[in-house]
């Protein structure tokens, strides 16, 4: 639970406190404005898969730490997983992809909320 907390408020600094989260921000929000006042967006893509990578290191390794891990470990978990992707992440990508222009302007419209 410790350990959590820490990632998560580790997480909260660097994306909310720090001159690299705030071109994070900048790159979800608008990609090409943030590209056009010269923020390298390529290697903002890049660094934030890198802290995504070593996040999922730290739960695998926490992972661990409760319990063996064998070559079943994770079937407790996949059936969870696979829903989230079907139920939330999929509607999602098919608004976007059947109509991009509405599903850019709503998207817009709730974070200049």
């Amino acid at each position: 639970m410790c350990l959590t907390f820490v990632v998560t408020l580790g997480v909260y600094y660097l994306m909310q406190r720090s001159q690299w989260g705030a071109k994070v921000r900048a790159v979800v929000q608008n990609r090409p404005m943030a590209s056009a006042v010269g923020i390298n967006t390529a290697m903002v893509d890049r660094m934030t898969f890198a802290l995504g990578c070593g996040i999922a290191g730290i739960a695998g390794s926490a992972f661990t730490m409760i319990g063996s891990t064998g070559p079943t470990s994770g079937q407790l978990y996949i059936v969870d997983t696979f829903m989230v992707v079907v139920l939330v992440v999929q509607p999602t990508y098919s608004a976007l992809l059947h109509q991009p222009s509405q599903f850019l302007r709503r998207k817009q419209f709730s974070n200049s909320l």
